[in-house]
């Protein structure tokens, strides 16, 4: 009997044949167009023009874990937090929206959520994370004297089958806020019992969005790290010596701040890189060598 060729199996090898040809191809749906938030966008505009938001606000941004923390400033009452959260967006959104949403509020502090609807649309985990590293990009350009920071995705139970993603993707905003020096929050293991799966008790009857019970324990983890980060932020620069060990000048200080040094008291001063942070030392040079201590 002659051998009959199965069309369906003809037609399933040349789709495999494709996809071998272009293993680059994304097989998830293409990116949604973000001006679907538009009218959105323009709301808090007009709120904004109505009730002016506070100066150098903390700007929290991201999808609707943050649109729904309704009570946002009752949280966190001794900061001058501000709620531009837009459910439903990824991180691409946000980039688009980087101008209207971010910069127009020139922020000390940015506080981002995303990644949640972008895992669970199938996006690759790398992607996603190269939108965080163009968001980065984004704030040292046009805000480079604003600190920012990292919610991890949350652990939603309806989204159990992209946890390992979930994971993958935390690890990396993790070693991207360590690599800038920035804020990573951590809620994702709070919200998983001791085998790792996610507690049902911190969630709507959707199991995807939080209750109250979820945003309370947000509030608990956030507010230590806010207040670490304003008392690093207004920690006043100290010198703590200026001493000769025998061969070099050393200079140590604490809280940051740009050391400068001058031939004279009057100047001129000359910014100084420093060896280490608080730390610097130099073969003396001349005879005369002041030292300064700047914000």
């Amino acid at each position: 009997m002659p051998f009959r060729r199965n069309p369906f199996l003809a037609i399933l090898g040349l789709v495999m044949g494709l996809a071998l040809a272009c293993p680059h191809t994304n097989l998830h749906a293409q990116a949604p167009d973000p001006t679907r938030f538009e009218s959105q966008i323009l709301a808090y505009e007009a709120q904004d023009l109505s009730n002016p938001p506070p100066e150098q606000p903390i700007v929290f941004v991201g999808s609707s874990t943050i649109r729904m923390w309704t009570d946002l400033s009752t949280a966190f009452p001794d900061f001058p937090v501000i709620n531009r959260g837009f459910g439903g967006s990824i991180m691409k959104d946000l980039l688009y929206y980087f101008d209207r949403l971010v910069l127009a509020y020139q922020p000390s502090l940015v506080l981002v959520y995303e990644g949640d609807n972008d895992l669970a649309s199938g996006m690759p985990v790398e992607e996603v994370y190269q939108d965080y590293v163009q968001f980065v990009a984004l704030m040292q350009e046009h805000l480079p004297n604003t600190d920012f920071g990292f919610f991890s995705v949350k652990p939603s139970p309806s989204r159990a089958g992209v946890l390992d993603k979930m994971q993958e993707l935390n690890a990396l905003l993790a070693g991207l806020a360590a690599e800038h020096d920035t804020l990573y929050i951590d809620t994702y293991t709070p919200m998983v019992d001791d085998d790792g799966n996610p507690m049902a008790k911190f969630f709507l009857s959707d199991n995807l969005h939080m209750n109250s019970a979820g945003y309370r324990l947000w509030r608990l983890i956030t507010t230590p790290v806010l207040n670490e980060w304003e008392a690093a932020r207004t920690a006043t620069p100290r010198l703590t010596a200026i001493q000769w060990d025998g061969s070099q000048i050393v200079v140590t200080w604490e809280n940051d701040g740009q050391l400068e040094a001058a031939p004279d008291p009057s100047g001129p001063w000359t910014p100084i890189t420093p060896e280490s942070p608080g730390r610097h030392s130099e073969s003396p040079t001349a005879l005369r060598r002041f030292f300064r201590l700047g914000p």
